[in-house]
C-alpha cells in the first residue's frame, strides 16, 4: 500500500497469471482467422520455450558482480558476463549497436534532477538558494536540449517536472509542462539573480557576489560516474558566470549520498546535488505524486528527520496527502489536483528536473526468455525469472555496483526513508521475493501477482460498515482490537493461498502470523510515541497510509479482507492501496529480532537519516556483522522463550504457537550461520551468499515443490511501443477549417492529444483530442472559428502526444505550420484590376470613335448600294429573258433525241431475249445426253 521509490529507482511492476495468459492464448487462437480477414493488425508474439518444468526460475543460479560502466559492453562481448543491467552511455550503445552476438534493450528508465538546499543561512551569512526566485531562475541555467542532444546523443527528452514524455500522466498535464518549457537563457537567469541578490543585501564586486565582505559560495556535490559530471560542471560554470563562487565537490555514489541525504541541511555540507534515479516499471496513473515533491514523504531536504531543518510547503502536503488517500470525487478532480501540485513544485523549485535518458542495456544475443517491461528494460523484476542461455544452467550479471554504503537490505522498506533505497539492493532483492500485486509491464495498471483479489467499493462518498470480527492494531496497548463500528469506502478481499501454501527459503511454512506481525510493527512505528521518535521519517510516511486502514478480517481458505477509507476511479488501484503484503518480505522472527535491536537495544536504525542522527548503524541484513547480531538476538529470543502472543491473537483466533516460534528461531539461526546473512524470503531465487568486499552476490534457484511458479509463468513477450510515424498537414487558411492527419504504430487503438502554441509569444492557444479514423490513424480538426483568430503569416507549433490504453507509454512529436496570408494576393489582384480598368477605359474610347466613323461609312455605303441595285435589276431582267429563249430551243432538241434513243433500245432488248432462249435450249439438250451414257465397270 505504500508507494516505493528508490534512489535511482522507481518501484512499480506486476504480472498476469499463467491461467490468464492461457485463456488469452486460446481466445487469440479462436479469433485469429477472423482478424486476419479484417483490417485489424494482429501482433505475433514470441512463444516461451521452457528449459525445464521444475518449480522456480529457468536457471539454477545467478551471480551478480561489479563491472565498471566503461567495461560493461566489452565484458558481455567477451562472455565474461551474460548481461549488463546498468544503462550504457549513449556513445557506448552506438558503438556496439548491430555487433554480432550482442543485443541492446532500450527503456526510458534513467531520470536526472538537481536538488537544492533551501535552508536559511546562519546570521551574518547568505544562502542564495533559500530565495524562491533565485531557485526558480536556476531553471534557465540548465541547458536541457544540449544535454539530451549531445550528452545523451538524442536518446532522451528534456524534463521540467518528474513526469517524462513516456509517462501516461504526461498527457493530462502536457499544457502545464509546455507552459513551463524552460529555455536555456543565462542572461535572463542573471537578471533575476542580480535583482534578488541586491535585495538580499549582497553586492557584486568584479563580477563576484559578496555578502558581509565574504564571497557567496555554493557547495556543489557532483557525481562522477556518468553524464552527471558534465551536467554538474556546465551548471557550475554558469553559476560562476552569474557571480557565485562554486565549490565543486566531486564524489562517487556512497560519499555523495551520505553527504546529501544523511545530514541536516542546516549544517550546509552541501547546497546543490546532481541526483540520478532509475525506475523498474511504468505507471498509468501516479497515485502518489508527492514522492518527489512533498515534505511529508521524507524525500525533500530535511528528509523528515526530527530535529533537522525541514523544507515546508503546507499546500503541497495537503494536496498530495489527499491524492495519496484518494480524497477526490472523480478522475477529473484528481487530474486538476495533480496539475496544481506540479505547478506548486515548479514555483518552489527545490528539485529541478533535467532530463530522462533512454537507457540501453546490453546482453548476449543468445539470451532467451526475456520479458518486455516498457519502463524498466533488463532491470525489471520479470526478466531474470525466465531468462536463460540454451545449454547453460547459470547466468552472470554485471552491475555498476553490488554494494555501496547505501545498499541496505532491511525489512522496513518504506519509500526512500527505510531500507532498499538504491537500485543495487533492489535489483538483486526483487529476484528473491514475490510481490502480492505488481504493475503490468505494458499497461502500468496494478494486477495480481502471487495473490488474487476482489474489490467492493461504495464510491468516493459512500461507506461500508466494518464488521465486529474485523480488527485493527492498537499501538498504545500492543494488541489487536475489534474495528466494529467503523466505516470504510472500500473493502478488498485477498486470497493469499499461493503464499500460505508454500515455504520460506529456510523451509518454514509461510503463515498469517507473518502478515499480522508485519502489519502490527508498521502501526507501531507510525503511532507508538517512542518508536516514532526513533524513526521519525518512517513514521511520518507510514502514518498517512495506515490511517486509511479501518479493519482487517481473517476469512477461511487463506483469504483476508482489508477495509480501507480509500477510493480510486480504477478498482485495481484500490486493491493495490489495500495490499498489506510487502513487496520484499521476511519471516516474522527476523522482523522481531530486528525490532529488538532497533527499539530495545538501540544498536541499529531502520532509516539512513535516523541512523546518522542517532549515531548508530543502518541495519543491513546482508552484511556479516549485522547478520551476526540478528542471529545473536534470535538466540536470546530462543533462550528467553520469547513469544509475542498478542501479535498473533485476533479475538478467539490464534495464528502462532510458542512451539512454532521456537522452531522458527532455531531454523533462522541455522540459516544465518550457514549463509552469513539474514535475508530470508519467498521468491524464485534465494540469496546464497553476499560479499560486500568482493562486490559479488550469488542467488540460487528455489526448487521447493511448494513454490507456485515455473519457467514460462509471468512471461511477457515484446510488443510494439507507441510511435508517431508522420504528421500530414494541410493548408491553414484564416476562417476556414483545417485538418492534420497523424499516422502511428503501437498496441491497440491509438489516440492523440494535441496543443497549438504561438512560436513568437509561447502562448498555448489550443488543447484538444484527435478523432479516430482507423485504429492507427487520427485526425485533428481546427474549426473556422479557431483559424480566424490565427495571424496570417505567423508560425505555430503543433505538439502531438499519441498514446494507447494497451501500453502505458506515449510518443510525443513536434511540428510547425504557418497560416496562409491573403494580403499579398489581395494587393496583386487590386493592382491587376486597376490596370485592367485603365485599359478597358482606353479601349472603350477608341471603340466609340471607331463606331462613329463606321456609322458614317455605313450611311455612304447604303446610298451607293441603292443606286447600284437599280442598275443591276435592269440588267438582270434583260439577261433573264435572253436565257429563257435559249433554254426553250435546247429543250425541244433534247426531247427529239430522247425519243430516237428509246426506239433503238426497244429493238436491242428484243434481240437479246431471243439469244437467251436459244442458249437455255442448248444446255438442256446437253444434260439429257449425259444421263443416257452407260457407266464404266469396277476394277479388281
Amino acid at each position: 500500500m505504500v508507494k516505493i521509490y528508490i534512489r535511482q529507482s522507481w518501484i512499480k511492476l506486476l504480472m498476469k497469471s499463467s491461467q490468464g495468459r492461457l485463456f488469452l492464448g486460446l481466445f487469440a487462437a479462436l479469433i485469429g482467422v477472423f482478424l486476419l480477414l479484417s483490417d485489424v493488425a494482429v501482433p505475433v508474439y514470441a512463444q516461451y520455450v521452457a528449459p525445464h518444468t521444475e518449480p522456480g526460475p529457468a536457471v539454477d543460479s545467478i551471480t551478480f558482480k561489479r563491472v565498471p560502466l566503461d567495461l560493461g559492453a566489452a565484458a558481455v562481448e567477451a562472455k565474461e558476463i551474460d548481461a549488463y543491467i546498468f544503462g550504457l552511455r549513449p556513445a557506448q550503445a552506438k558503438a556496439v549497436a548491430g555487433k554480432p552476438g550482442l543485443k541492446l534493450y532500450p527503456a526510458p528508465s534513467g531520470l536526472y534532477s538537481i536538488v537544492l538546499n533551501p535552508a536559511p543561512a546562519p546570521a551574518g551569512e547568505l544562502n542564495p538558494l533559500a530565495d524562491r526566485e533565485i531557485r526558480f531562475a536556476l531553471n534557465y541555467l540548465i541547458n536541457r536540449d544540449f544535454i539530451v542532444r549531445e550528452l545523451f546523443a538524442g536518446f532522451g527528452a528534456p524534463m521540467v517536472v518528474y513526469l517524462t514524455p513516456w509517462d501516461y500522466d504526461y498527457i493530462t498535464n502536457i499544457d502545464l509542462i509546455l507552459r513551463y518549457d524552460f529555455r536555456y537563457d543565462p542572461a535572463y537567469a542573471s537578471q533575476i539573480i542580480d535583482e534578488r541578490m541586491r535585495a538580499l543585501g549582497a553586492e557584486k564586486i568584479g563580477g563576484k557576489w559578496y555578502y558581509g565582505g565574504k564571497p557567496v559560495t555554493i557547495k556543489f556535490v557532483i557525481r562522477v560516474e556518468d553524464e552527471r559530471r558534465q551536467i554538474g560542471d556546465a551548471i557550475a560554470s554558469d553559476l560562476e558566470k552569474a557571480g557565485f563562487t562554486v565549490e565543486r565537490m566531486y564524489m562517487e555514489f556512497g560519499p555523495a549520498i551520505e553527504t546529501v541525504y544523511n545530514t541536516d541541511p542546516a549544517e550546509f555540507r552541501w547546497q546543490i546535488y546532481t541526483e540520478g534515479w532509475g525506475r523498474t516499471g511504468i505507471l498509468k496513473y501516479d497515485s502518489d505524486p508527492g514522492a518527489f515533491i512533498a515534505p511529508w514523504e521524507g524525500n525533500m531536504p530535511g528528509w523528515a528527520v526530527e530535529g533537522w531543518w525541514q523544507y515546508q510547503n503546507a499546500e503541497l502536503d495537503e494536496l498530495t496527502q489527499k491524492l495519496y488517500r484518494g480524497e477526490f470525487a472523480s478522475r477529473e478532480e484528481r487530474d486538476r489536483m495533480m496539475k496544481r501540485v506540479l505547478e506548486l513544485a515548479l514555483q518552489d523549485s527545490v528539485r529541478l528536473w533535467v532530463a530522462t535518458r533512454l537507457d540501453s542495456y546490453i546482453a548476449r544475443e543468445d539470451l532467451t526468455g526475456i520479458s518486455q517491461d516498457i519502463g524498466a528494460g533488463l532491470r525489471s523484476l520479470l526478466v531474470w525469472r525466465n531468462a536463460y542461455v540454451l545449454g547453460k544452467s547459470d547466468l552472470t550479471l554485471g552491475h555498476l555496483w553490488v554494494w555501496t554504503t547505501r545498499t541496505t537490505w532491511n525489512p522496513m522498506q518504506v519509500a526512500l526513508v527505510g531500507g532498499f533505497v538504491d537500485v543495487y539492493s533492489v535489483d538483486q532483492a526483487y529476484l528473491t521475493s514475490d510481490p502480492s500485486t505488481w504493475i503490468h509491464p505494458y499497461t502500468g495498471i496494478p494486477i495480481p501477482f502471487r495473490s488474487s483479489w476482489e474489490v467492493r467499493t461504495a464510491g468516493p462518498t459512500g461507506s461500508i460498515n466494518v464488521p465486529a470480527d474485523a480488527y485493527i492494531w492498537d499501538a498504545e496497548n500492543d494488541r489487536w482490537v475489534s474495528a466494529g463500528g467503523a466505516t470504510a469506502k472500500s473493502v478488498v478481499t485477498f486470497d493469499y493461498s499461493r503464499f500460505l501454501q508454500s515455504n520460506w527459503h529456510h523451509g518454514i511454512q509461510i503463515s498469517l502470523a507473518d502478515l499480522l506481525y508485519h502489519v502490527a510493527t508498521r502501526f507501531e512505528v507510525a503511532f507508538d510515541k517512542e518508536k516514532s521518535a526513533l524513526e521519525p521519517a518512517i513514521s511520518g510516511t507510514l502514518s498517512e497510509s495506515l490511517k486509511t486502514i479501518k479493519g482487517i478480517r481473517i476469512l477461511p481458505d487463506n483469504r483476508v479482507e482489508v477495509y480501507i477509507d480509500y477510493w480510486f476511479f480504477d478498482n485495481a488501484y484500490i486493491a493495490q492501496f489495500a495490499e498489506l503484503w510487502p513487496t520484499l518480505m521476511v519471516p516474522w522472527e527476523v522482523i522481531a529480532a530486528s525490532d529488538r535491536l532497533n527499539y530495545v537495544e538501540k544498536k541499529y536504525a531502520y532509516g539512513g537519516a535516523s541512523s546518522r542522527a542517532r549515531g548508530v548503524s543502518w541495519l543491513n541484513l546482508v552484511l556479516a556483522e549485522h547478520a551476526s547480531d540478528v542471529v545473536a538476538e534470535l538466540d536470546k529470543m530462543h533462550t528467553e522463550g520469547f513469544f509475542p502472543a498478542s501479535y498473533f491473537t485476533l479475538g478467539n483466533s490464534v495464528f502462532e504457537t510458542p512451539a512454532g516460534a521456537q522452531e522458527r528461531y532455531s531454523t533462522a539461526i541455522d540459516w544465518g550461520n550457514e549463509h552469513r546473512h539474514m535475508w530470508i524470503s519467498n521468491g524464485p531465487f534465494y540469496l546464497d551468499s553476499f560479499d560486500s568486499a568482493a562486490q559479488t552476490s550469488v542467488l540460487k534457484a528455489f526448487r521447493d515443490p511448494t513454490y507456485p511458479f515455473k519457467p514460462g509463468d509471468n512471461f511477457y513477450p515484446f510488443i510494439t511501443p507507441v510511435q508517431i510515424l508522420r504528421i500530414g498537414k494541410g493548408t491553414v487558411v484564416p476562417g476556414s477549417s483545417a485538418q492534420f492527419l497523424i499516422d502511428a504504430e503501437g498496441e491497440g487503438v491509438l489516440k492523440s492529444r494535441y496543443l497549438i502554441r504561438d512560436v513568437a509569444t509561447g502562448q498555448i492557444l489550443a488543447v484538444g483530442d484527435s478523432e479516430s479514423v482507423t485504429p492507427k490513424r487520427m485526425l485533428i480538426r481546427l474549426s473556422p472559428d479557431f483559424t480566424s483568430k490565427l495571424t496570417p503569416g505567423a508560425l505555430y507549433e503543433l505538439i502531438v502526444a499519441t498514446y494507447s490504453e494497451d501500453a502505458a507509454t506515449i510518443s510525443v512529436s513536434r511540428d510547425f505550420f504557418d497560416v496562409l496570408s491573403l494580403a499579398p494576393v489581395e494587393r496583386e489582384i487590386e493592382a491587376v484590376s486597376k490596370e485592367l480598368t485603365d485599359r478597358l477605359r482606353a479601349v472603350s474610347e477608341d471603340l466609340a470613335t471607331a463606331i462613329s466613323g463606321l456609322s458614317t461609312a455605313v450611311s455612304n455605303v447604303d446610298s451607293k448600294l441603292d443606286r447600284t441595285a437599280d442598275n443591276i435589276r435592269s440588267e438582270v431582267r434583260s439577261s433573264v429573258e435572253d436565257v429563257r429563249a435559249r433554254v426553250d430551243a435546247a429543250t425541244n432538241t433534247l426531247t427529239n433525241d430522247i425519243r430516237n434513243l428509246q426506239a433503238v433500245a426497244q429493238s436491242t432488248l428484243t434481240v437479246a431475249q431471243i439469244v437467251m432462249a436459244l442458249a437455255v435450249i442448248a444446255i438442256v439438250l446437253s444434260v439429257v445426253s449425259v444421263i443416257r451414257r452407260p457407266k464404266a465397270a469396277a476394277t479388281a
